[in-house]
């Protein structure tokens, strides 16, 4: 059962609003306006499974308000104004695996503010002026699964930061402010799959960048302007890689030396580079590729193409 107040008019909710509703499994009260919530709020709504309170007017997580939910699983505080998260927050939602709080004013988050929700596998700090992520004694979320930082303020891509998600499966850091990724970045996420880094302003992938990454399956590169692509930095990472995205770069990459190192991938996508010319042998080895794109380039167009 679900009750959908979205798109009213109401700045706080009572205590008393949902008494008598103890089946609720979802409430909905996004876009209206709300700016505060009775402590007593959802008290009576012991089986509720998902709460969204997206595109209102909070300031900060409504703490005592969340405190009576334990089996709730999903929730929504995206696009308010919270402006900082700790550890009492949470600590009343045992059960909670996925967990929204993007587009909101956070400019720094200890990751210690997440350690009581033991079971969160999906959080996304997405659209914050975020700069940096801090690690508190207990070292991080070793049980997130996924890990949504795009369009924040992050620079610099460190094991340091990473350090405490060694069980991530899906880290997207595309269109941030990234200048730079340590060579040894991706050394504690050794079980990513999946890893966004476009529209950054990343210019140069050192040799073994991504080595530690067996498991990687997508790469996006593209919109980075990178002058320097080190054929080294796949190494182990291309023994499952499938989808590899170097659109809009300015590198004439050495396809020959690249490929050979991608040997089970599916597809390719080099449109906008400054590719000329495409080696003879470059996809020899990549026998299971279904589809390339290298239109926008500027060919040289003779017998050598």
């Amino acid at each position: 059962e679900y009750l959908d107040l979205t798109g009213n008019s109401f700045s706080t909710v009572e205590g008393s609003q949902f008494s008598g509703l103890s089946q609720l499994q979802e409430i909905r009260l996004d876009r209206n306006g709300v700016t505060d919530l009775d402590r007593d709020a959802f008290r009576s709504l012991e089986n509720l499974y998902s709460l969204r309170l997206a595109g209102n007017r909070l300031t900060t997580v409504p703490q005592q308000a969340l405190q009576y939910l334990p089996v709730l699983k999903h929730l929504h505080l995206q696009q308010n104004s919270i402006r900082s998260v700790s550890e009492d927050d949470f600590s009343g939602l045992p059960s909670l695996t996925q967990l929204d709080l993007s587009d909101n004013l956070i400019a720094e988050v200890d990751t210690s503010a997440f350690t009581p929700l033991s079971n969160l596998e999906v959080l996304n700090l997405s659209l914050n002026p975020l700069s940096q992520l801090r690690h508190g004694p207990d070292q991080g979320l070793p049980w997130l699964r996924r890990l949504y930082l795009q369009h924040t303020a992050i620079t610099d891509v460190t094991a340091e930061m990473l350090k405490g998600f060694s069980n991530l499966t899906d880290l997207e850091l595309g269109s941030c402010r990234i200048q730079s990724v340590a060579a040894d970045a991706f050394s504690p996420t050794r079980g990513l799959a999946y890893l966004g880094l476009r529209n950054n302003s990343i210019t140069n992938i050192a040799a073994g960048t991504f080595a530690p990454l067996s498991k990687l399956e997508t790469l996006y590169l593209d919109d980075n302007g990178l002058v320097g692509l080190d054929s080294g930095a796949f190494s182990q990472a291309s023994s499952r890689l499938r989808e590899l995205y170097l659109q809009n770069n300015e590198k004439n990459i050495n396809l020959l030396s690249l490929m050979s190192r991608i040997p089970i991938l599916q597809e390719l996508y080099l449109q906008n580079n400054e590719l000329t010319t495409i080696p003879e042998g470059s996809f020899e080895q990549l026998t299971s590729l279904e589809a390339v794109s290298v239109s926008d380039n500027p060919w040289r167009c003779d017998c050598n193409i």
